[in-house]
């Protein structure tokens, strides 16, 4: 919708199921909507929440940390060193794509 963003939250493992989702002016960041949703105890503490680049910014990885969780976003990588975390963000590479297609389908 021209303006708004949805932001989504989703379990993976193996089927996507809904967690959180919100609709909010385009205008703002996602890291400030989750920052905002978060100190209100609404977006879900999950053992491992795997997220973009944007996700970095405004220190929301460790306030997410302090909930009890792990926000993973690329921007935690070592460069020069390939770890188990780029398997893992590049799953969700590929499983974020496959829920877009089902929720476009959805609405269509």
């Amino acid at each position: 919708m021209q303006g708004y963003r949805l932001v989504l939250q989703t379990l993976v493992f193996s089927e996507p199921v809904p967690l959180f989702a919100v609709w909010r002016e385009k205008s703002r960041s996602e890291a400030a909507i989750l920052l905002e949703e978060l100190q209100a105890n609404r977006f879900q503490i999950t053992d491992v929440n795997l997220g973009d680049e944007r996700l970095a910014e405004l220190s929301l990885p460790e306030k997410y940390r302090e909930k009890g969780g792990w926000l993973l976003t690329p921007k935690e990588f070592l460069p020069a060193n390939r770890s188990w975390k780029q398997d893992l963000y590049e799953y969700r590479k590929e499983t974020i794509e496959l829920l877009f297609q089902r929720i476009r389908s959805y609405t269509q």
